[in-house]
């Protein structure tokens, strides 16, 4: 047998009937040069044939590649991923049934008036058709998905410098966390240059324009940010550039050092005075 090469298997010398540490073998192990790894593992009593060893390799690997999974999608800027993904489906959930609300309570009393007073109106009338008790169940469902809403926010806002502290200084916490979704993750949006930053969701735009059926969009999800939607017009495309390109430096910070950089802020706090004084924007 070659004593040598068996060293480097990735079988050798596991826990007998233990997958999960065949498994870290496989994740963690390296070898420099293929070898005749079936005859070895039968000879050293590893697997008494080369289908046994295949099936137990198959197995082994399955675990490793799960765990791999499992390491990039638990980390906890995919994490807040979901948790802004469900704030701002909250938020159109409500859009839409605070419209069907206004809408049937509109129908419902025949008269032209905001969801609070409708309500009050109907809550003082003797007579209530069987409508009524769906119409407060709409309303105080309404409520409940405010409230989760907020609740979902600030627990965001509190995560957020944690998981990024420059991108979140810099962008606000709830607009970091949608950077970061967008991406996909902080590292991917780390690795992005700062002009696919700057128009992150803004991707339906963009495709138009790639067809010639529309302009370049100057920005995408940044444009909430103040120094953007506050920002004149005429500007905005050049305080986009600056943001992006500032945010994207954050990014890369965030991901690979972790560290807050307060000069960061203070730079782009420089550069958005230089260019939203030409418009005179305070």
């Amino acid at each position: 047998m070659d004593h040598e090469g068996i060293e480097s298997a990735w079988f050798y010398q596991t826990i007998p009937e233990s997958t999960l540490s065949e498994s870290l073998e496989i994740e963690e192990g390296s070898c420099i040069s293929p070898r005749s790894w079936p005859s070895m593992a039968i000879e050293c009593g590893y697997a008494s044939t080369a289908e046994e060893y295949y099936s137990r390799l198959y197995d082994s690997a399955f675990q490793a590649a799960q765990k791999s999974a499992s390491d990039l999608t638990q980390t906890p800027d995919r994490q807040i991923s979901h948790a802004i993904r469900t704030v701002d489906d909250y938020s159109r959930i409500e859009n839409e049934l605070t419209v069907r609300l206004s809408e049937w309570l509109g129908d419902y009393t025949g008269l032209s008036q905001d969801i609070s007073n409708s309500l009050e109106t109907i809550s003082t009338q003797s007579h209530h058709s069987h409508f009524h008790a769906h119409i407060f169940s709409l309303h105080n469902q309404l409520n409940s998905l405010s409230t989760e809403r907020e609740k979902l926010a600030l627990f965001i806002e509190s995560e957020m410098p944690h998981i990024a502290p420059n991108l979140t200084q810099m962008a606000g916490p709830l607009l970091a966390a949608r950077l970061i979704s967008i991406a996909g993750s902080l590292e991917k949006l780390a690795k992005k240059p700062s002009g696919t930053l700057q128009v992150l969701g803004a991707e339906n735009a963009l495709f138009a324009h790639l067809r010639g059926r529309a302009t370049s969009p100057k920005h995408g999800v940044i444009y909430t940010h103040e120094y953007i939607s506050k920002t004149h017009p005429s500007l905005r495309g050049n305080a986009a550039r600056a943001l992006s390109g500032k945010l994207s430096i954050a990014a890369r910070v965030d991901y690979y050092s972790g560290t807050l950089n307060p000069e960061l802020h203070s730079d782009l706090l420089k550069k958005m005075d230089q260019i939203r004084s030409r418009g005179g924007n305070k």
